[in-house]
C-alpha cells in the first residue's frame, strides 16, 4: 500500500511516499524535493523486530547511505542508537525512570579529530508524569535549564 502527499510554496515543492508492509507499518519513506536547482531524493528503508519497533533504519540520498540500528531494552524502550552520519562515530544513549519516563539522552560525538563531545539532555518529572524540569549539558557544562509550572483547573 502507497501514499503521497504534495507540499509547495514559492521555492520549494516537496512530495512524500509512503510504502506500508503487510503489519501495516511504514516500511519506506520518499522524500522528494525540488529547491529550484533540481531534485534531491531521500529514502528511508525501515526493518521492524519481532516486538514491531523499528530495528534498522537505512538513510539513502545522492551523496551517501546512512545505516542507523536501533537496539531497546526489557520494556522496548530505545536504549542506544548508534550513527555514522557524518563520518564520524556517534552514539546515542537512552535512559528511563521507574515509570517509563525518559530521565536522560546523551548524544556522544567524536569529530574529525577524534575528541569527544557529549550533549546531555536531563528531564525531571512531577509525580503525575508531567515534566518539571529540562537541562541540557555540553561536556558536563551546564548550558541551559528551564522548569516547567502547570495550572489545572
Amino acid at each position: 500500500k502507497i501514499k503521497s502527499d504534495s507540499y509547495k510554496n514559492d521555492t520549494l515543492m516537496l512530495r512524500v511516499f509512503l510504502a506500508y508492509d503487510s503489519p501495516n507499518r511504514i516500511s519506506q519513506v520518499i522524500y522528494l524535493s525540488n529547491y529550484g536547482l533540481g531534485y534531491d531524493t531521500v529514502i528511508f528503508n525501515n526493518t521492524y523486530n519481532l516486538n514491531g519497533m523499528i530495528s534498522k533504519r537505512i538513510v539513502t540520498s545522492l551523496s551517501n547511505d546512512i545505516t542507523t540500528v536501533y537496539k531497546y531494552n526489557k520494556l522496548n524502550q530505545l536504549s542506544y542508537e548508534p550513527s555514522d552520519e557524518s563520518g564520524n562515530p556517534r552514539f546515542i544513549i537512552y535512559k528511563y525512570d521507574s515509570r517509563g519516563n525518559m530521565i536522560e539522552l546523551s548524544a556522544v560525538n567524536f569529530n574529525e579529530k577524534k575528541m569527544k563531545e557529549t550533549v546531555t539532555s536531563t528531564w525531571s518529572y512531577y509525580s503525575n508524569n508531567l515534566v518539571f524540569e529540562k537541562k541540557y549539558s555540553t561536556n558536563d557544562k551546564k548550558y541551559w535549564s528551564a522548569r516547567n509550572a502547570y495550572t489545572f483547573y
